[in-house]
């Protein structure tokens, strides 16, 4: 009887697998939610994790051959333009600039990134020739995408991608998506930011789990050191402190954990406010509206910069506080448990107990999703607003998009319009050394306004699947609770 019973109650809300159409069975492999008729044990989604990181490993390798001719034949334009291997890091080395055209920073080290600049110091310091300092660049940034792989695959476990909570789980293996991308491919000669996402992903992590004083002061470090790789982790920052600040004691020790780390990396290189200032003086560089603005000679370099920076501040510190609205008037499972059905003497406090702890556990899943999508959304308009918007700062976009925006037609789209870009930049300076080759602005401004349209897509899903799981989470712990 106990075996029937059990085997009635697995059976219940899946259908009859003779009547599954193929579109319910590929519905979790594409980012739906499709009915499952069997649970993956752990040797399964060991496997699965394994097949992904040999995904991502493929995406690497592609990267490192794009990368190939360079180390071998030199960095120099337009050989490797054409090759589509030139890095502002190899530029940087050899003391060279790229032409001089409007909206493109002729340095190439576009950004406030004092990583990548300690990173070119010390390789100049210890007398490394370019291809040496490229190939320490490809070691250390292969590292950190196999660290973000992992780090990914257990923030998706974290969602419960592939999970038993529910029959209508999303497949680990829609994790694909964020490594097969082409921003892995074209961004791996170009800085050191695969180590900011990296450090950033993981924190995110770190959240998920466990909230100890020691993870929580973790998560402020990683979040700290990843600012100094890029300005976009200061986005992530500003996202994982709203997600923190329903608990004000964890709030409380990701600040200090920031704080302190901060304070370190200042006395290392107590540079960072004059560094910033230079980079607010030549700020706009291809991929951005400015870029495209300028490259026509409609507008002056110092007011666009100026007024993106302030629109691009704007928007990040409304949707912060969109999601801040979102996450903290959403009660929590513990908090919303004070109902009717507390009184009910007739229910098992065993059963009762159990019942609470699955919402608390769902709850927990559900604010994890939130911060995800209040990330994506930050992220992406940060893509679109920046006055520099290059393929690494989509690198930052890419883990969180993939895992919050579960809708390949969009994903596919976008990495499209990322593999133009990616193509079209060196091109463009080709021309801009000699305008019989390379591509000329107007592709050039029509790829990047594709790209925009494909990331303003992603951050308008994003947003839109925020303000439904706020309503839809509140509904599901009182329903719960009151049942």
């Amino acid at each position: 009887m106990e075996t029937s019973a059990g085997h009635t109650s697995t059976g219940q809300g899946s259908s009859d697998p003779s009547r599954v159409s193929p579109a319910q069975l590929a519905a979790p492999l594409l980012g739906g939610s499709g009915d499952r008729f069997g649970r993956p044990d752990r040797r399964a989604m060991l496997t699965t994790g394994w097949v992904l990181m040999g995904l991502l490993g493929i995406s690497v390798l592609i990267g490192l051959l794009v990368q190939a001719p360079c180390l071998n034949g030199g960095y120099e334009l337009p050989r490797a333009g054409f090759r589509m291997c030139q890095s502002p890091v190899a530029l940087a080395m050899t003391g060279e600039y790229l032409p001089d055209s409007a909206g493109r920073i002729t340095t190439g080290l576009s950004g406030f990134a004092p990583l990548t600049y300690w990173f070119v110091v010390l390789m100049t310091t210890v007398g490394a020739s370019t291809a040496e300092a490229m190939g320490l660049l490809l070691v250390v940034n292969t590292l950190a995408l196999a660290a973000l792989g992992a780090g990914v695959i257990a923030l998706a476990r974290a969602l419960d991608f592939g999970g038993r909570s529910t029959p209508r789980s999303v497949s680990l293996s829609w994790t694909a998506a964020a490594f097969v991308s082409p921003v892995i491919v074209f961004s791996m000669g170009q800085s050191l930011d695969a180590v900011g996402v990296a450090l950033a992903v993981w924190a995110c992590v770190l959240l998920s789990g466990g909230r100890s004083t020691g993870s929580l002061l973790a998560v402020g470090a990683l979040l700290a050191a990843s600012v100094f790789a890029s300005p976009l982790g200061a986005v992530v920052l500003v996202g994982v402190l709203v997600t923190a600040a329903r608990d004000r004691g964890d709030l409380i020790l990701v600040v200090a954990g920031t704080a302190i780390t901060v304070g370190l990396l200042v006395l290392a290189d107590g540079r960072l406010t004059s560094r910033l200032t230079v980079w607010l003086g030549d700020a706009v560089d291809r991929g951005s509206i400015a870029s495209v603005l300028l490259a026509q000679d409609w507008a002056e370099e110092s007011t666009l910069a100026t007024g993106l920076l302030v629109v691009w501040t704007m928007v990040v510190v409304a949707l912060a506080a969109l999601a801040a609205s979102t996450m903290i008037s959403a009660p929590a499972a513990a908090e919303a448990a004070v109902t009717p059905a507390d009184t009910d003497t007739s229910q098992p406090a065993r059963d009762r107990i159990e019942h609470l702890r699955g919402l608390e556990r769902g709850d927990r899943i559900a604010h994890l999703r939130q911060m995800v999508l209040a990330l994506t959304a930050m992220l992406g308009a940060s893509v679109l607003l920046a006055p520099g918007s290059s393929t690494t700062m989509s690198l930052w976009l890419l883990p969180f998009a993939a895992l919050a925006v579960r809708r390949l037609s969009v994903l596919g789209f976008w990495f499209v319009a990322e593999l133009a870009f990616a193509i079209a930049v060196p091109l463009s300076d080709v021309a801009a050394l000699d305008s019989s080759i390379g591509l000329s602005d107007l592709w050039m401004g029509l790829i990047v306004l594709l790209r925009f349209f494909a990331v303003a897509l992603i951050v308008a899903f994003a947003v839109d699947d925020l303000l439904r799981s706020g309503r839809t989470r509140t509904e599901r712990i009182r329903r719960s609770l009151v049942a």
